[in-house]
């Protein structure tokens, strides 16, 4: 089911470090039917995130999912001369999604997988598959079987169901294909029918569509945005090298409904946070500190690049339930605590006073909810900006801002300066 391209032009695959991925085959259980291709993508995130993958409920659920063409037609591309891989999704490591344009007679080579399993969902015209196996004797390929793959079939193989070529043997329609990998793969091996040493071959992209899906519906947000945070022990992980990196890692840590907050932690702690990786993001204002939306997660949780110029700072406030990593990229800046006003407090408009200091350096991760207080941060510097990097989880579009000489409040609309480098306008109803 791979569909396979040597790696001459298009996007070459990043090798990841990828998670343990095992199979079962059990019984279908309950599960929402999805009501379009953003509800597909989001399923399949939650299904893959469990330890172990039942290919019977994959198979089940992308069965029940009724192919809607305005869904998905913006994430295909075709080419004249090779079939296309437009990837949509890269599931938490273990998983990734892509879009297959077949042109009209365009074929795949003879290949395996690579261990990987593979399921396709026919979104579009009519492809055949073709199953090979090896002659022990002659070493020639004989065909096993064929299939043809008609609209709406869903189709799942892995290695040990023998090599294949999946073909649209049609001379006036294209086709398109829905296929999900499990683990990814970055090379597979391609064959010859008359026999002969395999090709290995490395696995590229035509198109990535993958932020621009991301977008779609915010992130794909998840029917159950509820997440519960823990302190637990860390776990082996790879260590983030590029901002792609980082928002793969929490995607990964965030595709489960229970967050290690120290995993998080020690993972944003990790990344060095090379200037090239993240200047582009990086715009300052000169009256107002800025915050610049990098990505918009799953929505249990989202990526801001905040920039302080000098001697710019928030106000005190709260979070709104969220959990709030912070990640200092450049610069320093200044996080001051506040307890909550009390009833008593808030009686007698009695001053805030702040109950702990401290200094955020370059490299530093700090992290707080409500429970722990209110703060305010700045950067004190009079010479030099500052840059940091924050993860919300969830997102929150309101919270509450104090006036540290009575304790009063007011409720706040969070907004962005930029959004995935784009500038912002916000206009007055």
């Amino acid at each position: 089911m791979a569909t396979l391209g040597i790696a001459q032009s298009g996007n070459p695959l990043q090798s990841n470090e990828l998670s343990a991925v095992h199979f079962t085959e059990e019984g279908v259980g309950e599960f929402r039917k999805p009501e379009n291709f953003t509800e597909v993508v989001s399923g399949l995130t939650k299904l893959f995130s469990e330890k172990n993958i039942n290919i019977n409920h994959v198979k089940a659920y992308l069965n029940s999912y009724d192919v809607k063409k305005e869904d998905w037609q913006n994430f295909v591309t075709f080419d004249d001369n090779k079939y296309t891989r437009n990837l949509i999704w890269e599931g938490n490591g273990k998983f990734n999604i892509m879009l297959v344009g077949w042109n009209k007679n365009q074929a795949s080579s003879i290949h395996d997988h690579s261990k990987s399993h593979c399921f396709m969902k026919m979104l579009d015209g009519k492809l055949t598959e073709t199953v090979y196996q090896i002659n022990k004797e002659s070493c020639k390929l004989e065909t096993k079987r064929k299939y043809q793959l008609e609209k709406n079939t869903v189709a799942y193989t892995n290695d040990s169901f023998g090599l294949h070529r999946i073909s649209n043997d049609s001379a006036n329609q294209q086709a398109v294909s829905l296929h999900i990998y499990s683990p990814p793969f970055q090379s597979c091996q391609q064959f010859e029918e008359d026999g002969g040493k395999p090709k290995h071959c490395e696995m590229t992209y035509t198109a990535l569509f993958k932020e621009q899906f991301s977008r779609l519906e915010r992130g794909l947000v998840m029917r159950d945005h509820k997440v519960n945070f823990s302190e637990g022990t860390v776990s082996e992980f790879a260590t983030p090298q590029t901002m792609s990196d980082v928002v793969d890692g929490l995607m990964h840590f965030f595709s489960t409904n229970d967050v290690n907050i120290n995993q998080v932690r020690a993972f944003m702690e990790s990344y060095e946070g090379d200037k090239n990786q993240w200047q582009d993001y990086a715009l300052f204002d000169q009256y107002k500190y800025t915050r610049n939306l990098i990505h918009e997660g799953n929505g249990k949780f989202n990526l801001i690049l905040v920039c302080w110029n000098k001697t710019q700072s928030s106000s005190i406030h709260d979070h709104s339930n969220s959990h709030c990593f912070m990640k200092m990229l450049d610069g320093s800046l200044s996080e001051t605590l506040y307890n909550w006003p009390t009833d008593e407090e808030k009686s007698s408009n009695a001053a805030m006073m702040p109950i702990r200091s401290v200094q955020l350096k370059k490299g530093s991760v700090a992290y707080i909810n409500d429970s722990i207080g209110l703060h305010r941060v700045g950067n004190k510097s009079e010479v030099q900006g500052a840059v940091s990097l924050h993860v919300y989880s969830p997102p929150f579009q309101m919270c509450q801002s104090f006036n540290e000489k009575n304790g009063g409040k007011m409720n706040c609309t969070v907004t962005y300066h930029t959004k995935f480098c784009e500038k912002v306008n916000y206009c007055r109803s």
